[in-house]
């Protein structure tokens, strides 16, 4: 988000278009978790492709909401096969410092 403007990313902006306005407007954006509802939207497209398990890799739920939201999303789906992974911030120059999966 630049102040009250917000963009999905992939869809409304790219990299390219995201570092211009960094650029011109010399102030970084913010960020929001996808919510529950983006996470269940996913899931089920994929299982209606198909699908029989969904690997959900996301940030730690010490860093961000994602994780969170993806399980909300993945209780939706009962009688599948759902499973999250939350990884722990990345360290620049050390890669990841830990792993959890449940």
């Amino acid at each position: 988000m630049f102040g009250d403007e917000t963009y999905l990313t992939g869809e409304q902006i790219g990299d390219e278009k995201l570092f211009q306005m960094i650029d011109e407007r010399q102030i970084l954006p913010t960020t929001a978790a996808p919510s529950p509802g983006a996470f269940q939207m996913a899931f089920q497209k994929a299982f209606d492709q198909g699908a029989d398990e969904i690997v959900c890799i996301c940030c730690s739920s010490k860093v961000s909401a994602t994780f969170d939201a993806a399980g909300m999303a993945a209780k939706e789906f009962p009688r599948k096969e759902n499973w999250r992974c939350g990884f722990a911030p990345v360290i620049p120059g050390r890669g990841l410092s830990g792993i959890e999966s449940r």
